[in-house]
């Protein structure tokens, strides 16, 4: 993992350097004892006999120090942790009664976390630096450290920061506003968070508590008058609609919006969309040019049928598909000129199986096979390279909510399958309305471009019969901002599946409930043990006021517009819709409301 780095890095130098080299803390002695006064007051106000305490990159142990030294009376049990050996060793050697241990949040395992359940935890330093990682890395290391860690403290978490007060970035530190960190943090502390920025003009340190707390540093909005409390429970926030989608404000677009307004391109691949294009090349890690943007996902797949395929014909007039996808898929293939045919999915994957398919008796009169990964989830493109040199049948990938898998090198793009995505406004990465398809061959991603452009590129010659596919330049803003505050974005995605996650352990659902916390996912699932269990979960969260949805419906071949379609034997399709049921999702949705959906789920 990228964050590993940091580890090398620091271990390194201490081995090199010793515990107080300039490298490790540019502070004078007196400043990072302030530092470490500054991080107790997370313990402001507790009156326990006892605190439990954990130190999370303790390093060689001078919050132990501290704490002998200047709250000797009071009982708190320290625990150290870090993952550089070097530092433990120097700690061990000081404290030898001290209680260190070798971790890495980020990488144990859950169970391993779940141990370390505390009432509260210090995080140190962690978050001040950066070099080797850039900003992103760091806003990603930072969801998943305190997602983590808000899962085993009891009362609150406490850390440090740098500011962004000053004009100037540096490339060796990581710096966030408080407005930054109060809107990544509030799903799931709410008002429950303070800040103090008084003890250093570099550094300002951030209290996220469970509950209210009122003491020196603390402020939060007074209890309601007794007596004024609804005598229904509130409606859980956000769970009244399935997807609440969150896109960037107007004041994120007005600088692109106003350079339209100046170069009176609105369209054809603008400024703006080349912007994009380029962006999305290097969050992809893809060389330049292998993106095209699109009106809409479903305009990217038609585009790439076309492209690799051509359009339909007598001898091939089928496209095979899933039947437990969006009609968007079908669509796609039917604006190609092609027939959809309707095959059945893996029950392990939800997608089609290379290996069934190239045995199935349709795929003599497919022209082109539409693969979908289902709810963004990875497919193997490796796998559908061979199915297509062996069958000769042209593939195309539908990874319409796959977007974060894509990044995350978990779906690989190719150079002989173009891969669609979707930026429709229910997708993590959204811009209101817009797609685009990715490739490894430039060529074929040029050719993809004539498609959506009519069949012209360059000149007005219609070479193929293409579609007008083509995202305005007023999307692509929407594309840029959305790149821009991709790392938050996604960090509050994976901070909603983790909380799924855990609620749904803590309610001995973790079976039933799929939660990506590895890719930012739109989507979270859970799967009943039957239809008529799926029904009676439904009736539950109706009746608790929680929105619920069939992504897929019963599957494409199950709806009026395309019941006279041809399809195969589709027996899983048929089994395992009824049993899937999407689950309220929205980056905003605080821990109370996920815990409310699993707890109805939960009860009998």
């Amino acid at each position: 993992m990228a964050h590993s780095k940091l580890a090398e890095r620091d271990e390194s130098l201490l081995g090199t350097h010793g515990e107080r080299a300039s490298w490790a803390d540019p502070a004078s002695p007196t400043e990072r004892e302030v530092r470490l006064e500054v991080m107790l007051d997370l313990l402001e106000g507790d009156a326990s006999p006892r605190i439990d305490l954990l130190d999370v990159g303790c390093g060689s142990g001078d919050m132990l120090r501290f704490i002998r030294r200047t709250r000797p009376q009071q009982d708190i049990r320290y625990h150290g942790i870090d993952v550089s050996a070097v530092a433990l060793d120097l700690a061990r050697a000081k404290f030898p009664d001290g209680t260190f241990s070798q971790m890495d949040v980020v990488r144990e395992s859950d169970q391993s976390i779940d141990e370390l359940a505390t009432d509260y935890a210090i995080v140190n330093g962690l978050f001040t630096t950066k070099s080797p990682l850039s900003d992103d890395d760091m806003w990603s290391l930072f969801a998943q450290v305190i997602a983590r860690l808000w899962g085993v403290v009891r009362k609150g978490i406490a850390f440090n920061v740098k500011s962004k007060r000053f004009a100037f970035e540096s490339a060796q530190c990581f710096r966030a506003s408080f407005d930054e960190l109060a809107e990544a943090l509030d799903p799931i502390a709410g008002g429950n968070l303070a800040f103090r920025a008084d003890y250093s003009p570099d550094e300002y340190t951030c209290f996220a508590f469970k509950q209210a707390r009122r003491g020196r540093i603390v402020f939060t909005t007074s209890p309601p008058e007794p007596g004024l409390a609804s005598a229904a429970p509130p409606e859980p926030a956000g769970t009244n609609i399935v997807c609440r989608p969150l896109l960037p404000k107007a004041d994120d677009l007005v600088a692109d919006l106003k350079s339209v307004d100046k170069r009176r391109w609105y369209s054809n691949w603008g400024e703006l969309n080349r912007a994009l294009e380029t962006g999305l090349c290097e969050h992809f890690q893809l060389p330049e040019r292998r993106c095209v943007t699109a009106s809409n996902g479903t305009d990217a797949i038609t585009a790439a049928l076309i492209a690799v395929a051509g359009r339909a014909t007598a001898a091939r007039p089928y496209c095979l598909m899933p039947s437990y996808t969006f009609v968007a898929t079908a669509v796609a293939a039917l604006n190609a000129g092609y027939t959809p045919y309707f095959v059945d999915m893996n029950p392990d994957t939800l997608a089609l199986d290379p290996a069934s398919l190239i045995s199935h008796p349709a795929l003599k009169q497919a022209g082109a096979v539409l693969v979908v990964a289902p709810y963004g989830k990875p497919v193997d493109a490796q796998s559908w390279e061979r199915f297509q040199k062996e069958t000769g049948v042209p593939v195309v990938i539908d990874a319409a909510a796959g977007f974060d898998a894509i990044a995350s090198r978990r779906l690989r793009v190719t150079a002989e399958i173009p891969v669609a995505v979707s930026f429709h406004a229910t997708k993590v990465f959204g811009t209101g309305e817009g797609g685009a398809i990715l490739c490894e061959d430039e060529q074929l991603v040029e050719r993809c471009r004539r498609v959506l452009n009519f069949g012209m590129l360059g000149d007005r010659r219609s070479i193929i019969a293409g579609i007008n596919g083509k995202m305005s330049e007023y999307h692509a803003a929407v594309g840029l901002a959305e790149l821009r505050n991709w790392p938050k974005k996604r960090a509050s995605f994976l901070r909603v599946a983790d909380a799924y996650w855990r609620a749904a352990r803590n309610n001995r659902l973790k079976d039933k409930i799929f939660a990506e916390r590895e890719w930012a996912s739109s989507y979270v699932l859970y799967l009943a043990a039957t239809a008529e269990a799926a029904s009676a979960a439904i009736e539950k969260l109706s009746a608790s006021g929680i929105d619920h949805r069939y992504w897929y419906g019963r599957g494409v071949h199950k709806e009026p517009g395309y019941a006279d379609f041809p399809a195969g034997v589709l027996p899983v399709t048929e089994e395992l819709s009824d049993r899937l049921v999407g689950l309220p999702v929205s980056i905003d949705l605080p821990d109370s409301a996920i815990n409310r959906v699993i707890d109805v789920l939960a009860s009998e």
